[in-house]
């Protein structure tokens, strides 16, 4: 019984359609033509034909006309035209901060801390946030090590000077703890992390610890202000 309904089911295939092997390792009754699927095959290769595509086609079922069409065909109709944001395939010209670089912020932070009598824990890091150079000065607290850390991580992933969100004239409480636990203690409230930039591109960041938060500020803004005058 079952061989003889599927040579009937066959039996119903086109020659045509059997040369293209449309049902090679599929079920023969999921592939079974209709009037509306001899229009369609005349749509596709009208396609086929303006889009430039020869040769064997693989086919697929489209479920929603009851016919075939090729799957080569479809994935062209999606791209028919380039997308804003994947025009360019590389960036160029993208600043980096150096090692020296890093290491003549760092001494230029040092001096303003010896000046203002405050010894320091400083962190430079790059534009991604990883760590470049660090210091701790004689004397700083020792638990302001990490919180040196991250606010030059929160400054260079920011874009930002770390502080209160979203701005220190106007906190939001909810915001400016709900944002480092949301990035799993990246970003921090705390005052005292500056972004360097060159050019109005971000390199890095610079964050300072173990002062009041207008003391770290200005340690910091003199590593800012000698990156200025070598970039």
């Amino acid at each position: 019984m079952a061989r003889g309904r599927s040579k009937r089911v066959e039996s119903t295939l086109s020659g045509s359609t059997r040369r293209q092997g449309v049902f090679r390792g599929r079920c023969p009754q999921l592939l079974k033509p209709s009037p509306a699927g001899m229009k369609a095959e005349g749509f596709t290769t009208f396609f086929r034909s303006l889009l430039g595509i020869a040769g064997p086609t693989a086919w697929c079922l489209a479920p929603t006309v009851n016919c075939l069409l090729p799957s080569v065909l479809l994935l062209p109709l999606v791209f028919l035209c380039t997308l804003p944001n994947n025009g360019d395939m590389l960036t160029r010209n993208n600043i980096r901060l150096t090692l020296e670089g890093a290491r003549a912020i760092l001494a230029a932070a040092e001096i303003k801390a010896r000046e203002i009598k405050v010894p320091q824990n400083i962190a430079i890091v790059d534009e991604g946030g990883h760590l470049l150079v660090f210091a701790r000065m004689d004397g700083a607290k020792l638990s302001s090590v990490e919180v040196a850390l991250t606010k030059a991580r929160a400054a260079a992933l920011r874009r930002a000077p770390s502080g209160p969100s979203p701005s220190h004239a106007e906190p939001s409480i909810l915001l400016s703890l709900g944002l480092p636990l949301a990035t799993g203690g990246k970003l921090t409230c705390i005052r005292g992390g500056l972004p360097l930039a060159v050019d109005g591109q971000c390199v890095g960041g610079i964050g300072v610890s173990a002062g009041t938060e207008e003391q770290d500020v200005d340690v910091a803004q003199a590593g800012v202000e000698a990156l200025a005058k070598f970039s």
